[in-house]
């Protein structure tokens, strides 16, 4: 588990998980709703850093807290 300074689970506000087993991380920028399992990204969690990093090669891991 990954934690930021205060103790709490650290994530990425700019990607989101839906509920899909594989292929679940992606960006808000590009989209909002899976289209595999239609879920939304309101009702989802953001994604944690260390995930991020295996689906997108280029992620530059934000440094504000």
């Amino acid at each position: 588990m990954i934690l930021n300074k205060y103790g709490a689970v650290k994530t990425d506000s700019r990607y989101w998980d839906c509920e899909c087993d594989n292929n679940y991380i992606h960006k808000k920028s590009i989209t909002l709703e899976c289209e595999v399992c239609n879920s939304e990204e309101d009702e989802c969690s953001d994604s944690r850093p260390n995930e991020i990093k295996m689906y997108y090669k280029d992620y530059k891991e934000q440094t504000n807290d």
